[in-house]
């Protein structure tokens, strides 16, 4: 497979385009288009219960999302799979004069079953939230406790403010680490033991 380098147009990067595509598909067909948001489908040849058919199997989807990130997600489908699996989630910030990460890459395997349900339906839920009032903000400790009822976080920054976040009993803490993402790429620092 031949991987070409990516393109730099600083030229163009001011004329309100959000995305590019480029297309190669063998040695004559090129195609090239700046656009705002796009799903770009790839199918290949698959043999399933004795038939041949076409699959689309991987799926990219950009677009502009509600803070103004530039995000590319990469969802992977199988036949065999209940579900899409999101394997790539690219953002950047091109708004933010402040963000010393030019892009951003997550490369976490996350099921997008709620996600892609949650696509379809005309009101969409946040599936995550940001609290920018805590921008910039140092932590002085992090405490978490959880209940019965439910689980409570609580954020001391050292300034004395509090972010407290209460989840309710339906959650479960499966897993917890610290994640350097000072370059984009989320490089594992520690993993901390989780309660059973």
């Amino acid at each position: 497979m031949d991987i070409k380098p990516p393109l730099t147009d600083v030229h163009n990067s001011g004329s309100g385009e959000r995305f590019r595509v480029r297309y190669e598909a063998g040695d004559d067909n090129r195609f090239r288009v700046t656009t705002e948001s796009l799903t770009v489908t790839v199918g290949q040849r698959v043999l399933r219960e004795g038939a041949l058919e076409m699959w689309d199997s991987v799926s990219i989807y950009a677009k502009e999302d509600q803070e103004g990130n530039l995000v590319v997600e990469v969802l992977v489908f199988n036949p065999d799979w209940d579900e899409p699996l999101r394997i790539a989630s690219i953002w950047s910030r091109p708004q933010d004069a402040t963000c010393l990460t030019a892009v951003g890459c997550c490369l976490d395997h996350v099921s997008t079953k709620r996600r892609w349900r949650d696509r379809a339906s005309p009101k969409r839920r946040r599936s995550s939230m940001r609290y920018p009032e805590v921008r910039g903000k140092v932590v002085d400790f992090i405490q978490a406790s959880a209940q019965t009822e439910g689980a409570f976080v609580n954020i001391r920054f050292t300034d004395k403010t509090d972010l407290g976040l209460t989840f309710n009993a339906k959650m479960k803490l499966t897993h917890a680490s610290l994640n350097d993402a000072s370059d984009g790429n989320f490089e594992l620092v520690k993993e901390y033991d989780v309660p059973a």
